[in-house]
């Protein structure tokens, strides 16, 4: 049994979630890392490696692809196939470099805000055209669902279409029907898809994560689907990334990107803990993704109990939760404002993952110890009672 109860000071340890304020007074709750300990097998991997002193150049070894390929298959029953796979350093670049690799400028990229804001910057940052399909809120079921009269509309306009899945900000986890139907439009107007299921493993009770590549044999010609360890395993400060790229075209292409950015090769630790986590990480994560199940269960209650007029959205995945304030009557500047000078918490902007849908929306990071959670809510209900 892992205690993810203790609470360990992550300042001064070149923490972007912990260091971003100066103020020693503020709880951390907006980037999504996890206040938790790694599995044990990966900081010893790593000391072990340290103990020889002698830092050269990374080969990239088969069970660095081994232990993903039969994490795959036994969590999803998901063949992978060694060839198909291209690695990079991190998910971002990942996406960075696919669209690179199949746009021409002004080309249409189309994504589903609110969204993971990479996703929307992207596209305007290599001059091609952003075509949003915004997802559908369902405020009396607090959940979202695609609004596929759009979509089929707007995939007239796009190259490519970038998905999140599972869906981060709003914790959405795609059922078949949904994936097969994207499919089928991506497939009709000839798209190709980037799916980052970076969160895929993070799945709350009762729902199921399905790869995209699992869905099509068409599809996967057209497909990038983009794997990661760092959210499963807490190790986004040593990244990695799996791009499993079926289409040998397409493969060759986003190689060809990769090497003309001189963004080939891996360091000895993201190599190290990538491995180590997915060949011994398995009950740790297991035992972690109870607990944040638990710290959603206190957070849905704490809410319904204490502060009522601040709504959650079902989180079906990630651990991520999606708050709506809307009914404080704030502007989106003063409730950032509120929240971080006032309740003394960060929290993630909605308006950073939907200029226009997100205001006033928050996105809350739950995998922390739950005496975090209790402080950071009980801060955020006593600063809202100090507004009547």
């Amino acid at each position: 049994m892992y205690n993810f109860d203790e609470i360990r000071n992550r300042k001064d340890t070149f923490s972007t979630k912990w260091n971003a304020h100066a103020s020693d007074d503020i709880i951390a709750l907006w980037i999504a890392d996890m206040d938790f300990p790694a599995p044990k097998e990966v900081a010893e991997a790593i000391k072990s490696r340290m103990d020889h002193e002698i830092f050269g150049y990374t080969l990239i070894d088969d069970e660095f692809y081994n232990v993903f390929i039969a994490w795959m298959k036994k969590r999803y029953n998901f063949v992978v196939k060694r060839e198909h796979i291209v690695t990079t350093s991190c998910v971002v670049a990942s996406l960075g470099i696919a669209i690179a690799s199949f746009a021409s400028k002004d080309d249409g990229v189309l994504v589903m805000p609110p969204v993971y804001p990479p996703f929307l910057d992207l596209p305007r940052l290599q001059g091609l055209r952003r075509v949003d399909v915004p997802l559908i809120h369902e405020e009396n079921e607090n959940t979202y669902k695609i609004d596929f009269d759009l979509f089929e509309e707007k995939a007239k306009e796009a190259k490519i279409f970038i998905l999140c899945s599972p869906h981060n900000p709003v914790g959405r986890v795609w059922t078949h029907d949904e994936l097969k139907r994207m499919a089928d439009i991506i497939i009709k107007n000839d798209m190709i898809v980037l799916s980052d299921e970076i969160h895929s493993d993070i799945i709350m009770p009762g729902y199921k994560h399905l790869p995209m590549g699992s869905i099509s044999e068409v599809l996967n010609e057209r497909l990038v689907s983009i794997y990661a360890p760092n959210k499963t395993f807490n190790i986004p400060g040593m990244p990695t990334s799996y791009n499993i790229i079926p289409n040998k075209e397409l493969r060759d292409k986003f190689t060809n990107t990769l090497q003309s950015l001189g963004l080939t090769g891996q360091s000895i630790t993201s190599t190290l803990a990538s491995k180590a986590a997915y060949k011994y990480g398995e009950k740790w994560f297991d035992e972690v993704l109870d607990y944040i199940h638990k710290n959603y269960l206190f957070v849905c209650e704490y809410l319904k109990e204490n502060i009522p007029n601040v709504k959650i959205s079902k989180v079906e995945g990630t651990y991520l939760a999606w708050l709506d304030f809307r009914a404080l009557s704030l502007g989106d500047a003063e409730l950032k404002d509120f929240l971080l000078n006032k309740a003394k918490v960060n929290l993630k902007s909605g308006s950073d993952f939907d200029s226009i849908n997100g205001l006033c929306f928050m996105r809350f990071n739950m995998a922390t110890s739950r005496l975090v959670i209790k402080d950071a809510l009980d801060r955020i209900k006593n600063a809202i009672e100090g507004l009547k």
